[in-house]
């Protein structure tokens, strides 16, 4: 039949075969497989149950775990209900059309996790600005942005959901300083956050909360001091780029905090840290009055803007916590020295850093400036073993 077949039908029919072959290849459940693939299979992994499969599924990323949804017929569901790592990260956004279709490729992969918790849950990305602006008072503006802060409003309902321990948001993930491009989206008071996930859900999440961070959120003090009172289990708190936080107080029963970073919060005024158990602290940014009220265990601090301006000139204010500290970093523009030494004057009288270890200067200059500026650090801290300098 093959000699009288033309050449043309002929190929067509062996592609057709090679081409069903792959299919019947690339997933084939248990019950089609061979008998020596029946063998592997009940000898191997597959003989152990679900749950346990499950669990070391939710070893891998939400991403990875999706993947072995090709094993076979019985794998093909069980990536769904992993308690994994669930992350959306995109740098790549700076154009509407991107951004809508991340946002929606999140909003897929969501609806698509059928467990009833997840360790931690983080998505990031840049919203644009040139092409969508929604500040302007036009229907088109006004649709999407009501339409996303819909979806981050379901963003958010989904992590109290799945009753997250690591939750972030961040609206500012581009590789270079995007914290202005938008921001819009707010939580302004405490009955926002209830209404987008019900009272009883968000208490409950919240006990078992162990991070969250906010970047280029609109989140005002209300919200912050409400998550620090209803999160027993924080212990790591990190806000950036929020207009909207204008004081702050970190107290109450704060026994597992120990990591927290307020930083480019531009209107932020006074801020007052009491965490007996806190060990890092970073702030950036205007010249307050000194936060620490209780700070026994304070090790690491890295201070930047206006504020590390304070701490070298002014360094009586910051005398009672400092000498405890062991690592520091500071990060200093040409600006902040100019402005508070225009002569150059080294600070007199700084108090030492008896137990500093590790020092890192972050430092912009210009090609001609020198760095002798900052030798009075090493001279105040006698046990210094590391010193860094960026610039």
């Amino acid at each position: 039949m093959d000699d009288v077949m033309p050449f043309s039908i002929k190929r067509k029919r062996d592609l057709l075969i090679k081409k069903k072959k792959r299919k019947t290849d690339d997933v084939m459940p248990l019950n089609r497989c061979s008998k020596r693939q029946k063998n592997l299979f009940k000898c191997g992994i597959d003989n152990l149950p679900d749950e346990l499969l499950i669990a070391i599924l939710s070893c891998l990323t939400f991403q990875e775990a999706a993947r072995t949804c090709i094993l076979s017929q019985r794998w093909r569901y069980l990536w769904k209900y992993t308690t994994c790592s669930i992350q959306f990260y995109n740098e790549g956004t700076l154009e509407f059309e991107a951004a809508e279709k991340f946002i929606n490729s999140v909003n897929e992969g969501l609806k698509l996790h059928q467990g009833e918790s997840i360790e931690q849950f983080k998505v990031g990305f840049v919203y644009p600005s040139i092409s969508y602006r929604p500040n302007k008072d036009t229907e088109f503006a006004i649709e999407r942005q009501s339409k996303v802060n819909h979806d981050i409003d379901g963003w958010i309902n989904f992590a109290m959901e799945k009753q997250v321990k690591v939750f972030e948001l961040n609206m500012a993930a581009g590789p270079l300083d995007s914290t202005g491009l938008w921001r819009n989206y707010s939580i302004p008071h405490v009955q926002k956050l209830l209404s987008i996930s019900g009272e009883v859900k968000l208490l409950k999440t919240l006990t078992t909360l162990k991070s969250f961070r906010f970047v280029n959120i609109r989140i005002t003090q209300e919200v912050v001091e409400f998550l620090l009172s209803h999160c027993p289990l924080l212990e790591q708190v990190y806000i950036s780029a929020s207009k909207s936080l204008k004081r702050l107080k970190v107290a109450g029963s704060l026994t597992k905090l120990r990591s927290m970073e307020i930083s480019n919060c531009d209107s932020l005024k006074t801020m007052k840290v009491h965490a007996p158990g806190l060990v890092s602290f970073t702030y950036i940014g205007r010249d307050i009055k000194v936060p620490f009220k209780k700070v026994p265990l304070l090790s690491e601090l890295t201070i930047g803007g206006d504020y590390a301006g304070s701490f070298i000139f002014d360094a009586h204010k910051h005398s009672s916590y400092c000498r405890n500290l062991k690592k520091l970093k500071l990060k200093v523009s040409r600006k902040v020295v100019a402005d508070i030494s225009p002569i150059g004057e080294l600070p007199s009288e700084h108090p030492q850093l008896y137990n500093l270890k590790e020092l890192e200067l972050d430092i912009t200059i210009e090609e001609d400036d020198g760095l002798c500026f900052f030798t009075f650090l090493t001279k105040c801290s006698p046990q210094l073993s590391r010193l860094t300098i960026k610039s």
